[in-house]
Order: structure tokens, then C-alpha cells, then sequence
């Protein structure tokens, strides 16, 4: 028994370098005719100090959405089609005016009638379905199915889609190795924080996830720079022209199958302070921001 043992740590240790040193593509697959249940989470709690007056807001949200997997047709054209099945959100406004929705029990009210249109907003989301159309290089062609109540903007759904594909390299990585993107984070109204990351892939870890526990691949992102923007009409009426926003702390990983071909969880979380200044309609407005976000999005099956 003791000889065994020492077999197996043996066996061990010589196969250890050879694992750490292996090679992994981290492209993402498209499999035809699959489904993906998607649950994310997002947690917001921000203060932002503007016109000397401190506004606190905060927001509790969980979105189950299922992505469907077309058909390429002859142009090798794929459509992803994307529906949002249950929303649940938990948000505080300005005056401690709450809005609270849930799809799957039926609780829907707003404290004040002025935050009606957040209401709204999320009760058109339950069951809306976007359509996102690949190329045969899977880049973002089209993206149909958005509508104005939705909140969203095709522009900002092309962006994250195509991130999405092309956030780790397309040739094979080994533990160590690292890259970076610019990544796009959409705010609303136009409004987007532009991130700078650098992006390590870490190696094999064996992780429990919703379905089962296995060797999952872990790359963690970290942000090396943040600029805040407003693209122009998008929806606010005016441009940044001061910046000095950063990111306290801010870590993104992402737990990749590479047998499955996709990311099956990622989690964020990110520290933003600093100040900016708007000017709109010639008006230079000073703010202060401190804003934590943390998010996590993970397939349920």
C-alpha cells in the first residue's frame, strides 16, 4: 500500500511539468443548434457629487437569458438568438425612491411615479429576444430585435458581442502568458468607461461550477487605465472634458472550457473614484464619483 502511494506521488510529479507547460486555445466555439442558459448578476452602489449635492444610488440585479445557436446558412452567416427569461431587480434612486421588480413572482412598483420609466424599462426586457447575426469569420454583422423601451442600443450590443470573441488570442497560450485588449464598458445614454487590460492566463484550475466540478482554464484581467466618454448622440446631451477617474482596484476573471469551447463563469469586480467634468449646453459641470460594480455571469446549463 505504501508502495502505491509513493507510485501515484511519483506518477505525480513527473507529470506536473508537462501540465503546466502544455499549450491551450482559448477561441471560442460555436456549436449549430445548441442552447445556453445564462444567469448574471450585477451589484451597483455609487455616489456621485455633483452641483455640491451627494446623489446615492444602488442596484440589485439577476438576469436569466438563453442564447440560441442557428444554423450557418450558405453565406456562413450564424444568427445568435438572445431572449430574457426572468428579471429580478432591487434598485434605489435618488431620494431613496425604490423600484422593485421581479418577473418570476409579479412584484412590480416604484416609490415614485417620476422612476415609472425604469419600470417600464424592465418589464419590457422579460421575453424580449435580440438577434445577433455572425459572419463567417464571427464578426458582428447585424444586430435585430432591439427596441427603444429596451434601454439598449444596437451599437452597444454589436460592441460587447464582438469583445466577447475576440477577448483571448486565437493562437494556443501557455501558463504565463499575456496579452491586452481595449475593453468597452457601456454605461447608458452613451455614456462608456474605455478600460486598458492586460490579460495572464493563469492555467488549469479545478473549479465547482452550476453543473459539475472540472478543469477549467483561468484567465484573470486586470485594468491598467480607465477613461470615461460620452459618445456623441447617444442619448446625453453633452461631452467629458476632464477625466481623472481610477480604478482603485479592479479584477476581472474568467473560467474558460476549453473542451466546450466557451466561458462557463466570469467575475468582476471594480473600485472607480475620481473626478470628471461635463459640459452640456456649453455648461462645465464638475462631479465626483465613487463607484463599486461587481458582476458575475455564469452558465446554469
Amino acid at each position: 500500500m505504501l508502495l502505491n502511494r509513493c507510485t501515484a506521488i511519483m506518477t505525480l510529479v513527473l507529470l506536473l511539468p508537462a501540465n503546466l507547460s502544455a499549450e491551450v486555445k482559448l477561441a471560442p466555439q460555436l456549436r449549430e443548434g445548441t442552447t445556453q442558459k445564462i444567469k448574471e448578476t450585477v451589484k451597483t452602489r455609487q455616489t456621485l457629487k455633483i452641483l455640491g449635492q451627494n446623489i446615492n444610488t444602488s442596484s440589485d440585479t439577476t438576469i436569466h437569458r438563453q442564447t440560441k445557436v442557428g444554423q450557418r446558412n450558405a453565406q456562413g452567416e450564424l444568427p445568435l438568438e438572445i431572449t430574457y427569461i426572468d428579471i429580478a431587480a432591487d434598485i434605489m434612486l435618488p431620494g431613496n425612491k425604490k423600484v422593485v421588480y421581479n418577473s418570476a413572482t409579479g412584484e412590480s412598483k416604484a416609490d415614485d411615479p417620476n422612476f415609472q420609466v425604469v419600470l417600464d424599462t424592465l418589464q419590457t426586457l422579460k421575453g424580449a429576444t435580440i438577434t445577433v447575426t455572425l459572419d463567417r469569420e464571427n464578426q458582428v454583422k447585424s444586430v435585430t430585435g432591439v427596441k427603444p423601451e429596451l434601454g439598449a442600443s444596437i451599437d452597444d450590443i454589436k460592441l460587447s458581442t464582438q469583445q466577447a470573441f475576440s477577448r483571448f488570442p486565437t493562437e494556443p497560450v501557455k501558463a504565463g502568458d499575456t496579452w491586452e485588449r481595449i475593453d468597452v464598458l457601456p454605461l447608458g445614454q452613451g455614456q462608456q468607461f474605455v478600460l486598458t487590460r492586460k490579460y495572464t492566463y493563469e492555467g488549469p484550475e479545478l473549479r465547482s461550477t452550476v453543473a459539475d466540478t472540472r478543469r477549467l482554464e483561468k484567465i484573470v484581467a486586470t485594468t491598467q487605465d480607465i477613461q470615461y466618454s460620452i459618445k456623441p448622440g447617444a442619448g446625453l446631451p453633452g461631452t467629458v472634458t476632464k477625466s481623472a477617474l481610477k480604478m482603485n482596484s479592479g479584477e476581472a476573471v474568467h473560467y474558460f472550457d476549453a473542451q466546450k469551447g466557451y466561458v462557463v463563469e466570469s467575475v468582476e469586480k471594480m473600485h472607480v473614484t475620481g473626478a470628471f467634468t461635463l459640459n452640456i449646453m456649453g455648461q462645465d459641470l464638475n462631479g465626483d464619483l465613487d463607484l463599486n460594480l461587481d458582476t458575475k455571469t455564469e452558465i446554469t446549463e
